[in-house]
C-alpha cells in the first residue's frame, strides 16, 4: 500500500536564550535580554507558520545557577507573545508541583482568550524526588510513587475548571438587563483526593472550548500522556528510543487520537570539521533526537525520522534562540516544507 504524502506540522520549543548551554555563554543574559530574544524569535516563527511555540521552563536551571538562572515565567511570557504574534499557538510549560489547578486554569484560559484561541499549556511533571510541594507548604514531601496520580488529578481539575461555563452562558441582553445565565455555570466535578474543587471558575470558557494540553512522553510516562494529552511530544535521545515511546503511546491511546510529535534538536554545520566540533559541544540529551549536519543533511535525516516513526508532526528544539529565525528558514521553510514527507 502506498503512503500518502503531506506537509509536516512543525512546532518549535524555545527555552530562554536556547536549549544548548552554549547559547547562554555569549553576550548578556539579563531577564530583559531573554525576553527581547524570545519576542524576536516568536515574531519570525509566527511568520514562518510554526504550529505552536512551546515556551519551555523548569523549576531549576537546566545548566547551572551561573548559566541559565534568568528565566522569566513561561506563562506570562506566552501572554506577552500574544501581543506580538497573530497565528502561532502559544504553549507555556507549567510545573505541576509548584502550582494549583484553580490558578493555572484561569491563567491558561485567559491566555487563550487574549490570544484569540491560540493558548494552551504544557504540564511539567516533577522529577519524582521527595520534596515539599511548593504549591502547598503544609504538605509532606511528595512520594515518588504518587507523582503520576497527583499530576493526573492536577491536569483533570485544571481542564474541568476551564469547562465550567457553557459557551452561551454570557447573554449581554441589555434590554432585559440579563448578562449571565447562571444555570449554565456549574461547579467542576470532584476528581480525587489531592485537589478539592468546590466551585466553578470565574473565568468564562476559552475560545478553544478546552485547554489544549501538550504533554511530554518518555518510556516512563507514555501511558500517562496517551490518556490525557491532545498533543504528545516524544522525548528521546535516539531513533530507536523514540520508536519505542511512540509505540507505547499508540498502544495506550485506545480510542483517543492525540497528535504524536517527535522532538528533534537540529545543529547546523558547514563541513566535517565543524560537524565534529558541534557533536562534542552538544552531547545527546533526552530533550530531542540530535541531528547534526548541513541544511540538506539535517532535512534528509529529519525526513527519515518522520518516515520511520510514521508521523509528520515535529517539535524542533531550538539550540540557540537568537539564531532560531535563520535555522527555521533553512530547515523548515526552505527544507522540510519544500519536500514531501511520508505520512
Amino acid at each position: 500500500m502506498s503512503k500518502s504524502r503531506r506537509q509536516p506540522s512543525v512546532a518549535a520549543e524555545l527555552y530562554g536564550l536556547g536549549a544548548a548551554p552554549s547559547a547562554w555563554s555569549r553576550g548578556t543574559r539579563t531577564t530583559v535580554d531573554v525576553l527581547d530574544t524570545l519576542v524576536d524569535a516568536a515574531v519570525h516563527l509566527d511568520r514562518g507558520e510554526a504550529e505552536y511555540l512551546l515556551i519551555a521552563d523548569s523549576p531549576e536551571p537546566r545548566f547551572g545557577p551561573d548559566i541559565d538562572s534568568a528565566r522569566p515565567d513561561a506563562l506570562l511570557v506566552a501572554a506577552a507573545l500574544a501581543l506580538h504574534t497573530d497565528t502561532v499557538g502559544l504553549i507555556p510549560s507549567v510545573g505541576l508541583a509548584t502550582t494549583e489547578p484553580y490558578h493555572v486554569s484561569r491563567a491558561v484560559a485567559t491566555l487563550d482568550i487574549v490570544s484569540g484561541g491560540r493558548g494552551g499549556w504544557n504540564p511539567v511533571l516533577d522529577s519524582g524526588a521527595p520534596r515539599v510541594d511548593r504549591a502547598r507548604t503544609e504538605r509532606e514531601p511528595a512520594a515518588p510513587e504518587d507523582r503520576l496520580e497527583r499530576a493526573g488529578e492536577h491536569i483533570d481539575v485544571t481542564r474541568a475548571l476551564a469547562a465550567t461555563w457553557a459557551p452561551d452562558a454570557i447573554l449581554w441582553d441589555t434590554a432585559s438587563g440579563r448578562f449571565l445565565d447562571a444555570t449554565k455555570v456549574r461547579p467542576a466535578p470532584e476528581t480525587g483526593p489531592y485537589y478539592p474543587v468546590g466551585d466553578a471558575s470565574p473565568t468564562p470558557q476559552p475560545p478553544s472550548g478546552t485547554l489544549r494540553t501538550v504533554l511530554d512522553a518518555t518510556l516512563d510516562t507514555a501511558v500517562f500522556a496517551a490518556q490525557r494529552a491532545d498533543d504528545i511530544v516524544v522525548r528521546a535521545s535516539t531513533l530507536d528510543e523514540a520508536g519505542a515511546v511512540a509505540a507505547a503511546v499508540r498502544a495506550a491511546a485506545g480510542g483517543r487520537d492525540p497528535v504524536i510529535r517527535i522532538a528533534v534538536t537540529p545543529y547546523l554545520t558547514q563541513d566535517d570539521a565543524t560537524r565534529s566540533a558541534t557533536g562534542r559541544a552538544h552531547p545527546s540529551s533526552a530533550n530531542g533526537i540530535p541531528v547534526t549536519g548541513t541544511v540538506t543533511e539535517v532535512v534528509d535525516e529529519i525526513a527519515r525520522i518522520t518516515s520511520t516513526l510514521a508521523t509528520t508532526a515535529l517539535l524542533l528544539v531550538l539550540p540557540d534562540t537568537r539564531t532560531a529565525p535563520r535555522l527555521w528558514r533553512s530547515v523548515v521553510t526552505g527544507g522540510l516544507r519544500a519536500a514531501t514527507v511520508d505520512a
